[in-house]
């Protein structure tokens, strides 16, 4: 990913839209951190991955949300299996996004 958002356009872009250098470089850095706790609330998530339409805040939080699911968690049924936590995990930010 790095070598992707190596180019001078794209260190552009980032600064035009006030980004970090490799914007998706630390989304997913910050994915693999926020992978290392033991608890991350829904909001936790939203603030630093984002929830936006643009690929920058969707795709870092999908993949969280996905990883994040593999494993069994306490706020969702234990019968669910990973493609089902995901999808209750999805829905629930759902619920924190409308009003």
């Amino acid at each position: 990913m790095e070598e992707v958002e190596d180019s001078e356009a794209t260190r552009s872009d980032a600064r035009i839209l006030k980004e970090a250098e490799k914007p998706f470089c630390e989304r997913l850095h910050r994915v693999r951190d926020m992978m290392d706790r033991s608890k991350v609330s829904i909001e936790e998530v939203i603030s630093e991955l984002g929830n936006g339409i643009a690929a920058l805040h969707s795709v870092p939080t999908a993949i969280f949300c996905v990883l994040h699911c593999l494993q069994p968690r306490e706020c969702l049924p234990e019968k669910y299996g990973g493609l089902e936590r995901t999808i209750a995990y999805s829905l629930a930010w759902e619920e924190t996004r409308t009003p």
